[in-house]
């Protein structure tokens, strides 16, 4: 009875994909037509077969609605998000980049503000004015939903290194955690359940960046224009 009962899987496995082949059989001359004939070289190097993998799992009805339906069970059962989702409390959702330490992120840090340094001394030389609006991260203007959740050490004080750095070298920028953490709440200024912010935030945001450039630059003629959200 040992070797029928071993067989089992590998037929419910048969089974399994050959009604999603026969439920994809619809979708699958559409969702298939970017992957491009395969080459037997790429074929050999196993370049081709991620392309027509992930088309193929595309097409499959059954992919979407699964992929869905676990997600749906690990929120709801384990307060788990997918991968890249850290979920917080009362519903708010953010993103696990937040959250990272890379390895090497102190001298990451070094570079990208050197970078920074440069490319506005290099423009300044071509009479090309500058002006930054560093934009803090959601778990930072909006602590209080995080949750079990914490900030590792390394990001803790990365908003005020990179605010200080700019302000030594005389590059003009928009502190837009001061002008949110300004605000009576800041519920409002971002989506709940993404990382972007709402369109308060933006509106906020675009008036505090609007307003630096000129005080930055007095005497700098921009031209009006309107806009209108819904």
């Amino acid at each position: 009875s040992g070797p029928k009962n071993e067989l089992l899987p590998g037929i419910f496995f048969a089974g399994f994909m050959a009604i999603a082949f026969a439920g994809g059989a619809y979708y699958l001359p559409d969702s298939l037509k970017n992957v491009e004939t395969p080459a037997s070289a790429d074929i050999l190097r196993g370049k081709w077969e991620p392309k027509f993998e992930k088309a193929l799992g595309d097409a499959l009805p059954v992919g979407t609605a699964s992929r869905d339906f676990w997600g749906h069970l690990e929120y709801t059962a384990f307060g788990q998000g997918r991968k890249g989702v850290v979920v917080g409390s009362d519903g708010w959702l953010y993103t696990a980049e937040e959250f990272s330490c890379p390895a090497g992120h102190a001298g990451n840090l070094r570079d990208n503000l050197d970078y920074i340094s440069k490319t506005a001394a290099a423009l300044a030389a071509k009479n090309v004015r500058v002006a930054v609006a560093l934009v803090p991260a959601k778990s930072r203007v909006l602590p209080e939903h995080l949750g079990a959740n914490r900030l590792p050490a390394c990001r803790t004080g990365l908003y005020d290194a990179i605010h200080q750095y700019l302000r030594r070298h005389d590059i003009p920028v928009t502190d837009m955690l001061a002008v949110m953490n300004g605000r009576p709440t800041q519920d409002d200024l971002y989506l709940k359940t993404d990382t972007h912010w709402s369109q308060t935030g933006a509106q906020l945001g675009a008036t505090a960046v609007a307003d630096a450039v000129h005080a930055s630059y007095p005497g700098l003629q921009l031209p009006p224009d309107r806009f209108t959200s819904s």
